[in-house]
């Protein structure tokens, strides 16, 4: 009997079994962790307790058509290494580690899904999309180490095809078979717009630069939106130079009803025909508010100086800037339209870009032709047209030597 009972024991003792060198391991990581996928484990501590999910975008308001970037970040918050692995998928201990968060962990909820995202602005509101993404072979485990994170940055239209429509998005990720949920992230879509200008001498419409100006853009938005520029003037054109408008008092020295002003957003982009611009003071590149200029030539003295936040399209709008450029003025300094040939501004409004974008957003038509303008003797060699205003307030432009443009006065 004594050598049966010691027989039995002996049974129920766990036999070793060799793993082979290229066999994928799971470690144990603590003596409460067993060597199961994370997210299937049962331990005294939940995975949510220990790992957080956090996403983090570049922006949260993006113009359609533009890239949706997203960093899916996985935070260690507890003192133990973790050892993260898929529910019910072959797992490879890679040698060496693999470097960032694989694709396959940011699709691992239920279903291999990454997000949810819900629409919750736009005609179809409520409407949900989800995509899922099986491995296609084993997929390296990742390990965590103490108080650390892991993360990738991931382009979302790449794999959601709603988020390249115009609406407002709300996005929440549960990996791990859903056992983790970051905070929701609210991301708003813009339908691209375009400005129409209308005067009395014909339309403008312009697009903008809203990744090189987003400031400039906005307030622009904005001052349409509240129809500040209805019934304003251009009160000033240079002939090879610029036209300049949006002025509430019709004099170029007003600024917005709130007197905000911007702060410069200078950029590598040319200011050539078409080119549009805010005015700006000459001592002050952060006082743009809401007189705007157009380009009638090219300015190479503006760039890198002034900020360009849009540009003109189609060949009415290109006639009709021909035309405000050919009126007769007051000449230097002020340049006024002659008083029974004043250029009205009857409304600026918006409107959705086609979906035929323009192949040349530098103000130049494509396949046109530009005659070379008739420039005043006045602004030639070697002078330069400036949009400034006057730290004071008033908003003028200058004709200026280019040698030494800050020598300019502030006021007419």
């Amino acid at each position: 009997m004594r050598i049966l009972s010691i027989i039995s024991v002996i049974a129920l003792l766990p036999i070793p079994v060799p793993v082979s060198a290229n066999e994928p391991v799971v470690e144990s990581v603590s003596p409460s962790m067993a060597s199961l996928p994370v997210g299937l484990e049962q331990t005294p501590s939940p995975l949510a307790h220990q790992l957080r999910a956090v996403l983090r975008p570049e922006r949260t308001v993006i113009v359609a058509g533009e890239q949706i970037w997203v960093e899916f970040l996985l935070i260690n918050t507890s003192d133990e290494t973790l050892v993260l692995t898929l529910p019910n998928c072959p797992m490879v201990d890679p040698d060496p580690p693999v470097m960032g968060l694989p694709l396959e962990h940011i699709f691992s909820g239920k279903q291999y899904r990454a997000l949810v995202i819900e629409e919750v602005h736009s005609l179809l509101s409520g409407a949900q999309s989800q995509v899922d993404r099986h491995p296609t072979g084993p997929v390296p485990l990742v390990r965590l180490a103490p108080r650390s994170s892991v993360g990738r940055l991931l382009e979302l239209t790449n794999y959601y095809r709603l988020l390249r429509m115009g609406g407002e998005y709300r996005l929440v990720w549960r990996p791990y078979n859903g056992e983790v949920e970051s905070e929701p992230i609210v991301i708003r879509v813009m339908p691209e717009q375009q400005a129409v200008i209308d005067t009395n001498y014909g339309l403008m419409k312009m697009r903008f630069y809203y990744q090189q100006a987003p400031l400039h853009v906005k307030n622009f938005v904005e001052l349409v939106e509240q129809r500040f520029y209805n019934f304003k003037t251009i009160h000033r054109v240079i002939p090879g130079g610029l036209i300049q408008g949006g002025c509430p008092r019709g004099d170029g020295h007003g600024l917005r009803d709130d007197g905000k002003r911007l702060s410069a957003e200078f950029s590598d982009i040319p200011f050539e025909r078409g080119t549009v611009g805010m005015a700006r003071a000459m001592s002050d590149p952060d006082s743009a508010s809401c007189q705007f200029f157009i380009c009638l030539d090219r300015q190479p003295s503006f760039d890198g100086q002034q900020t360009v936040f849009g540009y003109l399209v189609d060949q009415e709008s290109f006639n009709t800037l021909d035309k405000i450029a050919a009126l007769p003025t007051s000449g230097p300094p002020r340049f006024r339209p002659l008083e029974d040939q004043k250029v009205y501004i009857r409304t600026i409004s918006l409107e959705n870009v086609p979906q035929e974008r323009s192949a040349n957003p530098t103000g130049a038509e494509s396949g046109s032709t530009t005659q070379p303008s008739q420039v005043d003797p006045e602004l030639l060699p070697g002078r330069a047209m400036w949009p400034v205003i006057p730290a004071s307030g008033p908003s003028v432009l200058r004709v200026l030597p280019r040698s030494n443009p800050a020598t300019a006065p502030a006021d007419e």
